[in-house]
């Protein structure tokens, strides 16, 4: 018995998370098939590197939020749009259940793996179809998600690789130090190749590079308050340190951000337009990995690199190309017509559905790749959920509740752990042996936070998730309930999953 998908809108509401390369592409690909309400998420500015393949911004953008810039051009050249664009991150908790619920379908199409995991794990459970896009160089993929009766993102565990990154994006409100090495690349490239960029800085001849770079453009930046609405603003490089040579001699050592001031001022002083990005000539990386641990500690990123590592990360950025996004994101949107031809065909009255849900043989994966013969599409089933999978293969409860009045220790018995320990964000909150028993307001939980329940006196090591919604009186549903049947890897598999139940409980 599988459960059956959320009831979908005619015509659908569809959330489009990521306003860079492939959220304008399929953007424009929806506004072509006709689907025409759409709301796009992003929590970056526009900036000169994206014109060259975001083609829904021009100049007169550049600095402005991208999902407002998207959605205003696409409204201009889209007259019959219902598009709205929003700032935000998908990482807070304005990104949540409730915000995720009134939609229909979510394209995902960030570039992290961290806000990939969010947008699936809020999918699957709110029980909302997906589909993950992603693109590096002449690669891409669009990769279909039909909760509980498909593969999810986290269904493949894996960890992030910690060798190099390719970057499409250059970033002006970096998340990690890989977007500040692309970003110290372009800066090079800015200053030096005469290529005529100045979305990064723009440095007044005569003037000091590091002012410019590390003090008036951070203060700049500072102004536009919209930016920061939901982060901390970046902070002014205060650091007085002389110019020297001395540390880039010193190419495995990691420095200090003083000696990063020294070395900057220094490269700067000597380097001399134009000249070309080379990763083996010293000067250049001394530039670049000095720029790119400041723009670090500007963001208040911890992270910083030596010379060697910094190698290894400028020397793999590689621009996102318009054709491939162009490709993929086209595939994508035929891919959602499917997927949503073939829900609103088997909608009924039914809980559930009587074998393989009908959407999951409506498309496939699709990976496109390069090589000496030409691009290459290769398509390729669904496969079934993990069942060890911490999204797809765990129970799943709703419970609504006064956090001022509701203990942890209540939430965790009444799904059934009779020695509860709480988790949330990986930390434990609550632990029966520990008798550290708080209300929820207490515990610092907010609306549409989702915790992690494990029992310390039960046989199953499997934790049960909850999304806690805030409400004035208490009531707990059980939303799935998975059986402990494996799932045949075959055609033709059935999730065995048991009926919506739902629980009203006194205050």
């Amino acid at each position: 018995m599988i459960p059956k998908l959320r009831h979908i809108n005619t015509p659908p509401n569809i959330l489009v998370v990521g306003a860079g390369g492939i959220g304008c592409e399929i953007v424009k690909s929806l506004a072509i098939a006709g689907y025409t309400n759409m709301t796009v998420i992003d929590f970056d500015t526009v900036s000169l590197s994206n014109l060259s393949r975001q083609f829904f911004y021009s100049e007169k953008d550049i600095g402005v939020e991208k999902s407002k810039a998207l959605a205003a051009n696409a409204s201009r050249l889209y007259p019959n749009l219902n598009i709205t664009g929003l700032y935000m991150n998908v990482m807070t908790h304005d990104f949540s259940m409730s915000f995720v619920n009134q939609f229909d379908f979510v394209f995902c199409a960030v570039d992290n793996m961290a806000a990939r995991k969010k947008v699936n794990q809020l999918c699957v459970f709110s029980q909302i179809l997906e589909i993950d896009c992603a693109s590096s160089g002449k690669s891409a993929q669009s990769v279909p998600v039909i909760p509980y009766s498909s593969e999810c993102y986290d269904c493949t565990p894996g960890s992030e690789p910690s060798g190099p990154k390719i970057t499409c994006t250059i970033r002006s409100t970096p998340e990690n130090y890989e977007h500040c090495a692309a970003w110290a690349f372009h800066l090079f490239n800015s200053m030096y190749a005469h290529n005529e960029s100045t979305d990064v800085v723009t440095v007044e001849e005569g003037s000091s590079p590091f002012t410019a770079v590390f003090v008036d453009r951070i203060r700049e930046l500072q102004n536009n308050t919209e930016m920061w609405k939901h982060r901390d603003p970046p902070n002014v490089v205060g650091i007085d340190a002389e110019a020297n040579s001395e540390p880039a001699n010193r190419q495995r050592d990691v420095w200090t951000d003083e000696e990063s001031v020294s070395v900057f001022k220094w490269a700067s002083s000597v380097l001399k337009a134009p000249q070309t990005f080379d990763k083996d000539d010293n000067l250049h990386m001394a530039f670049a990995t000095a720029a790119a641990n400041l723009q670090a500690r500007a963001f208040s990123i911890e992270r910083r690199c030596s010379m060697f590592d910094a190698k290894g990360l400028v020397s793999v950025v590689e621009p996102a190309l318009a054709t491939t996004n162009s490709v993929i994101s086209g595939i994508a949107v035929l891919q959602m017509d499917r997927m949503i031809k073939a829900a609103i065909q088997n909608q009924s009255n039914d809980a559930t559905y009587q074998g393989k849900n009908p959407v999951t043989s409506s498309v496939k994966s699709v990976w496109m790749a390069h090589d000496n013969k030409g691009p290459r599409l290769s398509p390729a089933s669904l496969a079934p959920p993990n069942r060890d999978c911490a999204i797809c293969g765990v129970e799943l409860y709703r419970v609504c509740c006064p956090f001022s009045q509701t203990m942890l220790a209540r939430v965790g018995q009444e799904v059934g752990a009779s020695a509860p320990s709480i988790v949330k964000d990986g930390k434990i909150i609550y632990d029966a042996d520990d008798d550290n028993d708080r209300s929820l307001e207490e515990a610092g939980i907010v609306d549409g936070d989702i915790l992690l329940v494990a029992d310390l006196d039960g046989d199953d090591d499997k934790m049960k998730t909850v999304v806690v919604r805030a409400a004035g009186e208490y009531s707990i549903e059980h939303l799935r309930s998975v059986e402990k049947k494996e799932v045949k890897a075959s055609s033709d598999y059935s999730d065995e999953y048991s009926d919506i139940i739902e629980i009203k409980c006194n205050k």
